[in-house]
């Protein structure tokens, strides 16, 4: 749904595949905040207006499109020690990686989820995916070109499959 909440939504769901355990996404979105508060010198170079109160408005429900947002997956990486694997609709970045503090690009033995991050001119959309044909979050993604589809809990919706090629 259009409600503002997808990104936490999402986390919540591949937050728990991996093991991690988590109640609500308004935990994670609590948790996000406090890692933001905690190291603003770290996250200031991200925000046009360090306002205060545009920070503040990450923890009301439903709300998304600030500055702060654009922030908040980096944000979460950091706060969840967890790589976050974006594939994305913009045509001109397809692929977004982004890697905890501290932990270099190619190393593998941090967790590591996937996201649809779609993108379309004052709307953004996140949704979980996860490898169809192995059935994991985990381990080499996109080295050959790999069916994926959204997972919100396995419903009984039939998933939407997307080809995705690799960078090359």
């Amino acid at each position: 749904p259009n409600d503002g909440n997808c990104f936490f939504n999402t986390m919540k769901i591949l937050l728990q595949k991996i093991g991690m355990d988590t109640t609500d996404s308004n935990e994670i979105r609590l948790s996000i905040y406090k890692e933001i508060i905690d190291h603003m010198d770290e996250y200031r170079c991200f925000l046009p207006t360090q306002s205060e109160s545009d920070i503040f408005q990450l923890l009301l429900d439903g709300r998304w499109n600030s500055d702060v947002a654009d922030l908040v997956p980096l944000a979460t990486a950091n706060c969840f020690s967890i790589k976050l694997k974006l594939i994305t609709s913009q045509r001109e970045q397809p692929i977004i990686s982004i890697n905890p503090r501290g932990v270099p690009h190619r190393q593998s033995s941090t967790k590591t989820v996937t996201l649809a991050y779609l993108s379309q001119p004052g709307q953004e959309h996140y949704m979980p995916l996860i490898d169809c044909t192995t059935d994991t979050m985990e381990g080499p993604f996109l080295q050959s070109e790999t069916r994926v589809c959204p997972c919100p809990e396995k419903t009984t919706l039939q998933p939407m499959q997307t080809t995705v090629q690799p960078i090359e």
